[in-house]
């Protein structure tokens, strides 16, 4: 009886494990209006790179949190885009001068961020094409968690 049960969990952790080796493409859509306007992406992108997904879109810049535990910090004024500190990761488009200070180039499963349209942009929706992932979540105590669910 034992061994039936053994080759039945085989069994079941292999059709498991082959079901998603072969996963479906879906479509994530993010609306982006003006202004700020966090994102959680929940795909693993076909092609989420940066340059490509915002080419003729008025984003001013992306932001990634990227902190490990440490005390919280504050922004002083919203409205003036940030210089990248020691925990955010950032993209800034080819026509802002610090460009070169962009550290990310696309989308990355699991991941939150921060995108930042500008104040007269019409509203927007990207498609973002990929597979769909498990989602894994670090949460830091009394400290920001920039986040999906």
């Amino acid at each position: 009886m034992r061994v039936v049960q053994v080759i039945g969990l085989w069994m079941a952790g292999m059709a498991c494990w082959l079901g998603t080796a072969h996963a479906q493409w879906v479509t994530q859509s993010i609306p982006l209006q003006a202004g700020w306007n966090a994102v959680h992406v929940e795909v693993k992108p076909f092609d989420g790179d940066f340059d490509t997904l915002f080419d003729g879109v008025p984003v001013e810049g992306v932001w990634q949190w990227n902190k490990q535990f440490n005390t919280t910090e504050f922004m002083l004024d919203p409205e003036h885009l940030l210089v990248p500190g020691p925990h955010w990761l950032v993209w800034l488009p080819e026509r802002e001068e610090a460009s070169f200070l962009s550290q990310i180039t696309g989308f990355r499963a699991g991941q939150s961020y921060l995108v930042r349209m500008a104040a007269d942009a019409a509203p927007v929706t990207l498609a973002l094409k990929g597979t769909p992932v498990i989602p894994n979540l670090a949460w830091f105590p009394n400290a920001l968690n920039l986040v999906g669910f």
